[in-house]
């Protein structure tokens, strides 16, 4: 196509006109802004008071948890609720309930009596967990049975022993 071929058809506009302009009717009254930025979250997020890219760890005397380890607690937790909603699978409905929810929960005020659990950690996925108080009364073996100090993860659901807890260090976590 020559020079002036392509600047005709420039002048005619774009090859596919829309449907306003080719029934001649008038177009429609933009739509309202949709309220906050739609961004929002995300800028809320990196704004916020936490930093997540950061070694502190809430519970310094035990390793942090990893990617799968989270991801094992959330299905397990998510599992314990009976939710609403349609889409694609009920793990998805229940990711996106909790997703909602802990956006809803970052408004909330700080809580600084919240704590972990910490009383022991799972060797397997690193999970931190308090004592079951029901299995003192379940096992009737001695005190130097090594069965009796194995503990059951609701995270990961192995039976084994707990993780040392390391001795914390006088230069921080």
């Amino acid at each position: 196509a020559s020079a002036s071929e392509v600047e005709a058809a420039a002048s005619l506009g774009p090859p596919f006109p829309s449907v306003w302009t080719q029934t001649g009717a008038p177009r429609p009254p933009r739509l309202p802004p949709r309220g906050p930025n739609p961004h929002a979250d995300r800028i809320a997020l990196t704004s916020s008071k936490v930093r997540l890219n950061s070694s502190k760890r809430m519970l310094p005397c035990f390793a942090p948890i990893g990617k799968s380890g989270m991801r094992l607690g959330i299905c397990e937790a998510l599992s314990h609720m009976n939710l609403t909603g349609r889409g694609c699978c009920k793990l998805h409905i229940g990711i996106m309930t909790l997703h909602r929810l802990t956006k809803e929960m970052l408004a909330d005020p700080c809580n600084a009596l919240w704590v972990p659990k910490s009383e022991w950690q799972c060797r397997h996925c690193l999970g931190v967990h308090e004592h079951d108080v029901d299995s003192d009364d379940d096992n009737t073996s001695d005190e130097n049975d090594p069965q009796k100090e194995r503990q059951h993860c609701l995270i990961c659901c192995m039976v084994d022993l707990p993780l040392e807890p390391r001795p914390q260090s006088s230069a921080g976590s």
